[in-house]
């Protein structure tokens, strides 16, 4: 059913019916520049038990991974995922395990990052699974399509995130959504 062409888009968000159990609800956003890091702080709460985070980086690095917080302190232990990737015709598998961060990709040439994160707030472990679009050979229609999944081992109720980029810099924009329950 499409939503009639009269309607303002407030109207739309009013039309909704009362009683949805899922939806998503922007948290935070904002652009970033030639930064080697973001952090999204407080940003986790038992207002949601699920967050998407999603980031479409225009320029940045080799390696771009994500690290909880607790206030402004990143736990640094932990994190174990596995890693599916297709470049050209080449596919690839690997599993990290105890590392100090959750590896989320190569965006050497810029990319789109998906990354679900489970249960962050809580004091249990974080899920998380990410699905990315990296640049790499954008130029030659050969962009790396990469998936991961993991946890973080780590019980403890975390309020944040940061993201950095490894060497050099990012330039994008981030959006951080809560998932309603």
């Amino acid at each position: 059913m499409g939503v009639p062409s009269s309607y303002t888009s407030a109207q739309v968000v009013q039309a909704v019916p009362t009683g949805i159990n899922s939806a998503l609800v922007l948290i935070a956003s904002a652009t970033y520049s030639a930064a080697t890091n973001f952090t999204i702080s407080s940003c986790f709460s038992a207002t949601y038990r699920n967050y998407r985070l999603v980031f479409d980086s225009t320029a940045g690095n080799a390696a771009v991974s994500v690290q909880l917080l607790v206030g402004a302190t990143a736990s640094t232990t932990g994190y174990h995922f596995q890693t599916l990737e297709i470049s050209s015709t080449t596919v690839s598998a690997s599993r990290s395990q105890n590392q100090s961060s959750m590896g989320l990709g190569p965006l050497s040439d810029g990319g789109q990052i998906d990354l679900m994160i489970y249960r962050p707030q809580l004091t249990e472990e974080t899920g998380f699974i990410s699905f990315g679009l990296f640049g790499g050979s954008f130029s030659t229609d050969q962009p790396t399509i990469s998936q991961k999944s993991g946890i973080h081992a780590v019980a403890t109720a975390y309020d944040g995130i940061t993201v950095t980029g490894a060497a050099s810099s990012l330039t994008g924009k981030y959006c951080l959504y809560g998932l309603t329950q």
